[in-house]
């Protein structure tokens, strides 16, 4: 299982998809991992590959199976981090299950998110600038982020770009 899992990363690394592709068809694959796993495995191609015809596809294969709720937290994560950007019709449906979920540890960060990047609110301000002020400097870039995005959200172009290139300067420590 291993062996066939190391030969599944070195070809996504090297950009072999269609020996990828290929390899996820064979009946040992199919044999050695559960259809959970090797969907889970075909998607992250996918993403790796930015194939949003199919990344989309893969999603609403997901919402139509019975998943354990572990499975179903991991995908609804990955759909929301996946949609946050580009679609808030559907990153609003990713972030209410994992809000509904009984079993999600991200709700705090994920709620966080949907606050900044789709509700565009601020109440978040102080709690990242009291966080962030705590951390060591590598550790301060996501924050940073964060906080950038709200002060753009305010109109406040100035700490906009003053945080941006903090979290930048800090990233790269």
């Amino acid at each position: 299982m291993n062996h066939k899992l190391n030969q599944m990363i070195i070809l996504l690394q090297n950009h072999r998809f269609s020996e990828f592709d290929q390899m996820m068809e064979k009946k040992i694959i199919k044999i050695v991992f559960n259809p959970f796993n090797i969907d889970f495995i075909k998607l992250n191609s996918y993403l790796i590959r930015d194939d949003s015809k199919r990344i989309d596809d893969a999603f609403a294969n997901f919402d139509s199976v019975r998943l354990s709720s572990k499975q179903r937290d991991e995908i609804d994560l990955k759909a929301f981090n996946y949609y946050l950007f580009i679609d808030e019709k559907k990153a609003k449906k990713y972030y209410q299950n994992i809000e509904n979920s009984k079993t999600n540890k991200m709700k705090k960060d994920v709620e966080r998110l949907y606050d900044i990047y789709i509700l565009k609110s601020s109440r978040y301000l102080q709690t990242l600038l009291d966080e962030t002020e705590k951390l060591e400097d590598k550790y301060k870039s996501a924050n940073e982020l964060l906080i950038s995005e709200i002060y753009k959200n305010l109109g406040d172009t100035d700490k906009h770009k003053m945080y941006k290139e903090l979290a930048e300067r800090h990233l790269n420590l």
